[in-house]
């Protein structure tokens, strides 16, 4: 991923970055320097505190745990529990043997 050379290079960049801020911690704090580049009356400059922002954000989503796509050849476990006041599930996908979580 280079580095914008542009406004409309930062918006694509912050698109990518929201859609996946859900899954990782503190986003808007690490993105912040990138969003002041679309302030109408800021010019544009891309300096050190802008790309020492754009290196962490990389490091934070490309750091474990990642994001894949499903693997239907792995196996799944899928934990569930209800109450009178609601329901809850967690499905696990298997990667190796020591991060599945045991039957109780």
């Amino acid at each position: 991923m280079p580095a914008p050379q542009n406004k409309k290079d930062v918006e694509r960049l912050l698109g990518m970055v929201t859609y996946l801020s859900k899954f990782s911690p503190n986003m808007s704090a690490l993105t912040e320097s990138l969003r002041a580049l679309l302030r109408q009356e800021l010019q544009w400059y891309w300096g050190e505190q802008q790309e020492n922002s754009l290196s962490e954000i990389k490091k934070v989503l490309t750091s474990k745990p990642v994001l894949k796509h499903h693997d239907m050849s792995k196996p799944v476990k899928l934990s569930v529990d209800a109450s009178q006041s609601g329901l809850g599930a967690v499905y696990f996908k298997r990667i190796n043997q020591s991060h599945m979580p045991q039957n109780p």
